[in-house]
């Protein structure tokens, strides 16, 4: 689970912060993978190289959809539903995150090592993971810092 906070001004004029969490399970990151032709590595490397970057602004949005929640009540279930992210999607907190992943030098990457599973995580970073990509033609070297 990946934890930002987000510093903002609300519509009332006062400063606010909120803490922001998104997760990503093994399995959504296959129904992600099976959700593009080719799987999402590839779509995300085209687009990349081609600085699509509606499709790339969109990704993130995805991203974001599919990873946010919140924590329950009891700290048992980490809730994602519709409601939970259109509440978000609406408040000057989503503008202040989307600005940090989209606009700050390692936003982007932070947000996307941060929502994978560490042993994820652990596997792109591993000499193994970095021939693989390489083998494909996949630049994963924001991820792996080089």
């Amino acid at each position: 689970m990946w934890k930002f906070t987000a510093k903002y001004e609300n519509w009332n004029g006062e400063q606010r912060e909120k803490v922001l969490r998104f997760n990503l399970t093994p399995s959504e990151i296959r129904k992600l993978q099976f959700s593009k032709e080719g799987g999402i590595d590839k779509y995300y490397q085209k687009i990349i190289d081609e600085n699509d970057t509606a499709a790339i602004y969109n990704t993130f949005e995805e991203l974001v959809r599919v990873s946010y929640g919140v924590i329950s009540d009891d700290g048992e279930e980490f809730i994602k539903s519709e409601e939970a992210y259109n509440k978000f999607k609406n408040s000057l907190a989503y503008e202040a995150f989307m600005d940090y992943i989209i606009t700050s030098e390692n936003g982007a990457t932070n947000f996307i090592t941060g929502i994978l599973p560490q042993n994820y995580v652990n596997k792109i970073k591993s000499p193994e993971g970095k021939k693989i990509a390489a083998e494909h033609g996949i630049d994963i070297s924001p991820l792996t810092n080089g």
